[in-house]
């Protein structure tokens, strides 16, 4: 039983996050904060929080950093 509630409430999570998600082909505004995620030198899949400023190139950092997808930190955040 526990497992199903854990199940669910993953399930409800990802759903919430899924309309989220930007793909990459999609530059972010400025002075946003971002979650990416992106495919570490092990190849693990990981996240991280990035601010964007004028200076990041985004294309070069897209391919350098091998992201995946991103989203705004504000839009998860409680208002």
């Amino acid at each position: 039983m526990n497992s199903k509630k854990h199940n669910n409430r993953e399930q409800a999570i990802q759903g919430f996050l899924k309309d989220l998600w930007h793909p990459v082909n999609e530059q972010p505004k400025c002075s946003k904060w971002i979650l990416t995620q992106f495919i570490n030198d092990d190849n693990d899949i990981v996240f991280e929080i990035d601010l964007i400023t004028s200076l990041i190139k985004w294309k070069e950092y897209v391919k350098e950093y091998r992201i995946i997808k991103w989203l705004y930190v504000d839009d998860i955040l409680p208002q």
